[in-house]
């Protein structure tokens, strides 16, 4: 980070030859001042760090929100990712539609149950508040 910081601090700095061998174009000696290459790494270092630290969040919630799941008051666990909440609307309105009052369902486990329209609305509903739940942080 020491060159990025010379290069910053020493815009006519060309060449760096070793530590402290900073040319210009015309290949002039450029004198360093260690104290601002200093503050300029700290800079640097701490913007890196930060940008570490949001990437690093932003992972953190992108695999929350893959692993989500819920689990409604009849103690069923259901996949609560976004894939799974487009097939829970889907099932919903198709149960609109039909007019049926039970879905077959694969819960988190893998194990496939029937459950009733409302379970399955109830854990749609959940399942959008976890989400916007990771999403927003809180």
């Amino acid at each position: 980070m020491r060159f990025e910081a010379i290069r910053t601090v020493y815009p006519t700095v060309v060449t760096l030859r070793g530590e402290n061998d900073a040319r210009d174009q015309q290949n002039n000696v450029v004198t360093l001042d260690e104290a601002k290459i200093a503050v300029e790494v700290a800079r640097m270092t701490q913007e890196a760090d930060e940008a570490k630290a949001i990437a690093e969040a932003k992972a953190a919630k992108i695999q929350a929100l893959e692993e989500l799941t819920v689990t409604t008051t009849n103690g069923n666990e259901f996949d609560a990712n976004a894939d799974s909440i487009t097939n829970m609307l889907a099932a919903v309105e198709a149960s609109a539609i039909l007019g049926t009052t039970e879905n077959s369902w694969k819960l988190a486990d893998n194990s496939i149950v029937t459950i009733s329209l409302d379970e399955l609305k109830e854990a749609l509903a959940k399942s959008i508040q976890a989400k916007g739940t990771i999403i927003l942080g809180a």
